[in-house]
């Protein structure tokens, strides 16, 4: 407002002493209106250079805060993996991973290296060498931790010589593994490499990368003061093989043995043809609510939804009987509750009639994983039992209530249930996952 009022206040001045000038014809009032006119440029020029300037600090403000935000998710996506491999490798094991995180921050400091890493041996000998520990925390690295590194780079020539060493200009060294900076789109200049042996067997390899000026071998002097710290911790976290999962790298391991659950409603578009939408989605919701307590009731967990339908997982330790036992109850449970929902709808309407549950159980091997784009990532499960129970519901009949279970749980039903087999011709996709399914009803006995 200021700037406004000063430039309109020099306009309003130069435009009078114009038509002063102009009146009275006179050479030195003509002479005092150019100089008002040089005036106006110079104060023209003035703000302009002022407006520039603080629009570039502004833009230079915006693009700081842009950078923040997007470290921050980063920051966030790790974590959030960190969090989902956690459930299945158990805290300890992320406990004992953040160590070694704050240690090889505390070297790369003491040393002066922009980023730096931490490799184990692969669990499988003939893949090489895993990230255990990679900083800074960001997109470039994010891209590479599941990477294996094989042992004729220079990280895997430390790990098999045990010897330490310095390599001043990387991209020189033939040894260099140019396929982590193509992945990454980092630039590696300089390396330090240092390995970390136990009882004269080599348990990890620490690379710092990139020191301005270059490493010298007091920076060697001084990683190796962190050798007792780094040799403990290591020790701790590849003693247990599970807490590889943490690393991406244990793939089996990172498998759950679970019962699978997936219940729809057919039809269910009929309650948004007898209601309006927002009445109609009050229904179901309130339904979804009541079946989902009744899983968490028997310790089954609430996986995702899908439309109407919803997912559920009944995790198996040791014996699959007890967890089977609760989701054949949970069924049941569901299909009574349900009747009565449809009871109470239907008398609001007749075409709900048309209205059915479809109750399928699975049982196999899951997996727990982040999918989505990386600025926002959701908890999913998936493997063959997932996508059976999906399949195996879309392809049964849509003129009743059905439980139907698959050919692994049928072996484990007990004599309190009643077993009929499906119509093999109604299995289309399903049976590339399984030859037979089995529709199950209490028995009375």
């Amino acid at each position: 407002m200021y700037y406004n009022f000063l430039l309109l206040s020099e306009m309003t001045t130069v435009q009078e002493e114009i038509s002063n000038s102009v009146s009275s014809n006179n050479p030195v009032e003509f002479i005092s209106w150019v100089a008002g006119i040089l005036a106006l440029i110079i104060t023209l020029i003035g703000l302009a250079r002022k407006l520039w300037k603080k629009f570039k600090k502004l833009n230079a403000s915006n693009n700081d805060l842009s950078t923040q935000i997007i470290q921050l998710k980063e920051q966030n996506e790790c974590l959030t993996q960190d969090l989902v491999n956690a459930q299945t490798a158990g805290n300890t094991a992320l406990t004992v991973k953040r160590n070694i995180d704050d240690l090889l921050a505390r070297i790369m400091k003491k040393c002066g290296a922009l980023s730096g890493s931490v490799y184990v041996k692969n669990k499988n000998d003939d893949l090489g060498l895993v990230f255990l520990s990679i900083l800074p925390q960001n997109d470039n690295t994010s891209r590479i931790r599941g990477k294996n590194i094989p042992f004729s780079s220079v990280a895997g020539t430390c790990f098999k010589t045990q010897k330490s060493f310095i390599s001043p200009n990387i991209k020189q060294d033939k040894n260099h593994y140019t396929g982590a900076d193509a992945l990454s789109g980092y630039s590696t200049e300089n390396v330090l490499s240092y390995p970390v042996v136990d009882n004269h067997t080599t348990i990890a390899v620490v690379q710092l990368l990139n020191k301005k000026g270059n490493f010298v071998d007091n920076d060697i002097v001084m990683v190796e003061t962190y050798d007792a710290e780094l040799r403990k911790n290591i020790l701790e976290f590849i003693s247990d093989e599970n807490n590889y999962i943490i690393l991406n790298h244990l793939r089996k391991s990172n498998s759950i043995t679970s019962i699978i659950m997936f219940c729809d409603i057919t039809q269910s578009r009929m309650l948004f043809q007898e209601f309006n939408t927002s009445h109609a989605i009050d229904m179901i919701n309130g339904y979804l609510e009541t079946v989902c307590g009744i899983v968490i009731s028997h310790d089954g967990y609430i996986e995702n939804y899908v439309g109407d339908g919803m997912l559920f997982r009944f995790p198996v330790t040791t014996d699959i009987d007890d967890s089977l036992i609760n989701a054949l109850d949970a069924a049941f449970e569901i299909e009574s509750i349900f009747i009565k929902a449809k009871n109470d709808w239907s008398r609001a309407g007749t075409l709900l009639n048309s209205i059915y549950s479809r109750i399928t159980i699975t049982y196999g091997f899951i997996y727990q994983s982040l999918v989505g784009h990386k600025q926002f990532k959701t908890r999913t499960i998936a493997g063959e039992p997932v996508n059976l129970s999906i399949i195996l519901n879309q392809e049964l009949p849509k003129t009743t209530n059905l439980i139907v279970v698959d050919e692994e749980i049928q072996k484990y039903i007990g004599q309190n249930y009643y077993i009929n087999e499906i119509d093999s011709s109604l299995l289309v996709k399903s049976k590339s996952y399984t030859k037979k399914a089995y529709k199950i009803t209490k028995s009375e006995r």
